[in-house]
């Protein structure tokens, strides 16, 4: 499993916050979030990305509850 997150923009009912998924795949997370948020966010970091930003005081935004997969679900 990996942890993906993903920021939305200025403007966004969601600015300032970021949603976290873990999925078996990077590709599973974004398929995920399109389902959950649409197309209106900003961008897809990888954990040690996103974490990286947070500890150099980047990222400030808040942590949604995460959304976890599990091995093989079914979008759509």
């Amino acid at each position: 499993m990996i942890t993906q997150y993903f920021t939305f923009g200025i403007g966004h009912k969601l600015a300032g916050q970021v949603q976290p998924i873990q999925a078996a795949s990077v590709e599973e997370a974004r398929e995920k979030m399109f389902e959950v948020h649409g197309r209106k966010w900003a961008f897809q970091y990888n954990e040690d990305e996103y974490l990286q930003a947070r500890k150099e005081g980047y990222a400030r935004e808040t942590l949604l509850e995460p959304i976890i997969l599990k091995g093989g679900e079914v979008h759509g």
